[in-house]
């Protein structure tokens, strides 16, 4: 008799949507975190679908739960490709004050930890709250470009060799008693190309000015640039480029609107270019633009870079998630329609004269349409499991556990119908579908 197996059959075989980056949504359990040993309490929360909860008193708390990123082969696939071309990590934070027990000092941030074979322990504190927050809650989207080497601290998830672990743990001000945070959507994206849309080795790849101040060209910095050059005040659009002018970048714009994607790029600050009073109101920040036919004009004030700059120097990579509806100053490059522009620009304190940022390394990096696996079927007889499904493109993986999982690839899976001998010792086996 052949049987047809729906998305998830209990115990035994799946038929799972298939998609390159995979985001954590813990809509009804932890996703295979775990306790890191650093004290407090973790656990699953009904909070905004789905939540992993952290808990914990004042006090500095850097690993209070743990994931093995080599236990997903979808995750472990998208860090080799962030690894390789460039990417990041991403979750949300959520805090309300009305779970919060303190007095004086009340702060939380949370510690997110690159902890890997040859990368070593790496963290990041983020997030910043002080309590009480405005409203009911406090909502975070925190991004951290993905690299093999750095320092703790740096605003980067550093990672490399043959485990990588991900490490979330929580920093409140010794006013707290007790405090309560939610992380969400935890996802890793890799870019597809090592290549960048805008490189700015030889030129200013069709970026024009866009009649806000300033002056603008290219720069021999970090091997290829795009200077901005402004005085003190804020000049939210110095320079732009009509993203439709490139076929392959509207496509992508458009894939990632329709699908998820991000702009990003890099900002270097080096103290040397700047003319400013020490001591005075020295800072730097770059104005990210997206005006468009729908979005309007949209931006967003990044990257605040006080002066004198340690070490000399300071590159922050940037990543926005691509909307076709928000808000200025919400966190995202906004932008739809017939027509949509890229635009830069500069914002520098009172204490600037001549302030200068070098823009480098722009592309826009949709995520692929999420693909639906087709439903398998199967039939049972002569001591054989046999596999069958409709599709082309997909391969049969298979683990013996579900908590963690090891899915791995079964032998001459990849065209059906696939033979699979029923061994009476181990019944406990599950099957599913992944992209070849």
């Amino acid at each position: 008799m052949k049987k047809l197996i729906p998305s998830i059959f209990a115990g035994a075989l799946f038929a799972l949507s298939s998609h390159a980056s995979v985001t954590l949504n813990f809509n009804s359990d932890l996703q295979g975190f775990g306790g890191g040993g650093n004290g407090g309490t973790f656990g699953w929360s009904s909070v905004n679908g789905g939540s992993l909860a952290l808990t914990n008193s004042s006090g500095y708390h850097d690993g209070m739960v743990t994931l093995n990123l080599g236990n997903y082969p979808a995750i472990w696939a998208e860090l080799q490709k962030a690894q390789a071309n460039g990417g990041f990590l991403s979750f949300d934070i959520f805090i309300r004050t009305n779970e919060q027990v303190y007095t004086g000092n009340p702060f939380v941030q949370v510690i997110c930890v690159g902890n890997s074979d040859t990368g070593g322990w790496k963290d990041n504190n983020i997030g910043y709250t002080t309590f009480p927050i405005s409203g009911a809650q406090n909502t975070i989207h925190a991004l951290l470009p993905i690299k093999t080497t750095g320092t703790g601290g740096d605003g980067n998830f550093v990672v490399s060799g043959a485990w990588a672990l991900l490490q979330f743990g929580l920093q409140f001000g010794s006013g707290v008693t007790s405090g309560t945070v939610y992380i969400d959507n935890v996802k890793i994206l890799g870019f597809d190309s090592p290549t960048p849309d805008f490189s700015f080795d030889t030129d200013l790849q069709g970026f024009g000015g866009s009649g806000n101040g300033g002056t603008f060209g290219w720069s021999s910095v970090n091997g290829g640039s795009m200077a901005l050059t402004n005085t003190a005040g804020w000049h939210g659009s110095m320079v732009g480029y009509g993203l439709g002018n490139s076929p392959a970048i509207w496509t992508k714009l458009n894939n990632s609107l329709a699908n998820g994607g991000t702009l990003s790029f890099d900002a270097t600050f080096r103290t040397s270019d700047q003319v400013y009073t020490a001591g005075g109101n020295a800072w730097l920040q770059l104005i990210v633009v997206g005006n468009s036919e729908l979005g309007g004009w949209k931006d967003n004030n990044l990257a605040t870079t006080p002066l004198p700059v340690g070490g000399g120097a300071t590159t922050k990579s940037i990543v926005l998630p691509i909307t076709a509806t928000g808000p200025g100053g919400g966190g995202t490059f906004v932008a739809s329609g017939a027509w949509a522009n890229l635009e830069l620009g500069l914002q520098n304190g009172s204490g600037i004269t001549s302030g200068v940022v070098y823009i480098d390394n722009i592309r826009i990096t949709p995520e692929p349409a999420t693909v639906i696996s087709p439903l398998i079927t199967y039939t049972v007889g002569g001591g054989n499991l046999t596999l069958d499904w409709t599709a082309t493109g997909f391969k049969l993986q298979t683990t013996s556990s579900l908590s963690p999982t090891a899915w791995t690839d079964v032998p001459a899976g990849d065209t059906p119908p696939v033979v699979v001998p029923i061994d009476p010792a181990n019944r406990a086996a599950f099957y599913r579908l992944a992209p070849q």
